[in-house]
């Protein structure tokens, strides 16, 4: 793969990733038939669970990686998902076997972009390479 080889060979230092569905979202499995999905085309697709996502066809790097995941969930999409979600994505799939620290906050997936504490919590892994528990 072209872009790996390229990051291979740079100096990334500590990565934060916020929210991000990794493995999936349930709820763009729930919606994956509606006229939402369609005009978002292939990607849309690549948001849904199992092998379609992106996720899965994703190789991990190793880098200095931290997650964030949001837990406040949404009473509109909470019947859409088992466990803890920020309304949109499952804490569980925002995880990867390659982070290298995670940490839960109060917070909804729309909202997490305006969180002060997710700003916190990014500048101090930015900076320390690590969450402050």
């Amino acid at each position: 793969m072209k872009n790996k080889d390229s990051l291979i060979n740079q100096n990334i230092g500590e990565i934060v990733l916020m929210g991000t569905p990794n493995t999936g979202s349930e709820f763009a499995d729930y919606i994956s038939d509606s006229w939402l999905m369609k005009i978002g085309g292939e990607i849309s697709t690549a948001l849904m669970t199992g092998k379609n996502s992106l996720g899965s066809h994703l190789e991990e790097i190793d880098v200095n990686l931290g997650i964030i995941a949001g837990n406040k969930a949404s009473s509109l999409t909470s019947e859409y998902f088992i466990g803890p979600n920020d309304g949109l994505v499952s804490v569980e799939s925002t995880k990867l076997k390659s982070m290298s620290d995670f940490i839960e906050i109060e917070v909804t997936h729309t909202q997490m972009r305006y969180d002060l504490e997710v700003a916190e919590q990014t500048i101090h892994f930015l900076k320390q390479g690590e969450f402050k528990h």
